[in-house]
């Protein structure tokens, strides 16, 4: 069993994730939640009734449809699958890339994608927020075992020294 502690933190999650993440997966957290709720005994159930009251997670720092293109491309990251992107950068400029979704990082106001980028042969940074449009696409590439979500993360711990 849970500690109250550890529900909390689970309740504080899921909310987060709800208001952070797309709908599928907003969704997933609240079921899973429900799921364990379900079976809490009376004191933890109250404790985390509770703990919803005292703990708000606003979504409207980051808008649903800011956030929906993260659906995409966690299928394309489960699925090894690559992305077709409409992308516009923070100066306007805008460009269709071919990705390789490799991992998503959330920063605290925005969720970035790493990603191997077929227009400049290289791993790139993208700001999910700023996906104008997204299409999962019918070609693969290989990253089951995280060989290149490793390399993008080992270049991006040395490019920010």
């Amino acid at each position: 069993m849970f500690t109250g502690e550890e529900l909390e933190a689970l309740a504080i999650g899921a909310k987060l994730v709800g208001a952070w993440s797309d709908a599928a997966l907003g969704k997933a957290a609240e079921t899973a939640l429900a799921r364990i709720e379900a079976v809490l005994p009376r004191q933890l159930e109250e404790r985390i009734a509770a703990s919803s009251r005292r703990f708000l997670v606003p979504d409207c720092l980051q808008p649903a449809p800011l956030r929906e293109p993260m659906a995409v491309l966690r299928e394309g990251m489960e699925h090894g699958r690559k992305v077709s992107v409409a992308y516009r950068r923070g100066d306007g400029e805008f460009s269709q890339r071919i990705l390789w979704p490799l991992g998503l990082v959330f920063w605290g106001r925005f969720w970035t994608l790493g990603a191997w980028c077929e227009l400049r042969q290289t791993f790139r940074t993208f700001r999910v927020d700023r996906i104008e449009r997204v299409e999962l696409l019918e070609g693969g590439f290989d990253d089951r075992y995280g060989h290149l979500w490793e390399e993008y993360l080992a270049r991006a711990r040395s490019e920010a020294h």
